[in-house]
């Protein structure tokens, strides 16, 4: 399990994090996302609330594998 966190933490290098509203909604890009596969996504969105300690990311990692994905990872990086 800490292989694939490691793995998660080293892609939070591969996307550009943008605050969307503030402290409430992020946009994750791949930094390279035009070049990408067409099946492969390249933008995703994340929600948190600060209040429930609670986020969401659009990848749906976290509720699938039970592991933070790179994209929320970047946001407690980037506050």
């Amino acid at each position: 399990m800490f292989e694939k966190f490691d793995e998660e933490l080293y892609k939070c290098g591969t996307h550009v994090l943008d605050e969307i509203v503030p402290r409430k909604v992020y946009r994750s890009t791949h930094v390279d996302a035009a070049a990408r596969e067409k099946w492969s996504k390249g933008e995703f969105t994340i929600e948190v609330d600060d209040e429930e300690s609670f986020f969401s990311c659009e990848c749906g990692m976290f509720e699938h594998a039970g592991l933070v994905c790179c994209h929320a990872l970047q946001i407690n990086i980037f506050i």
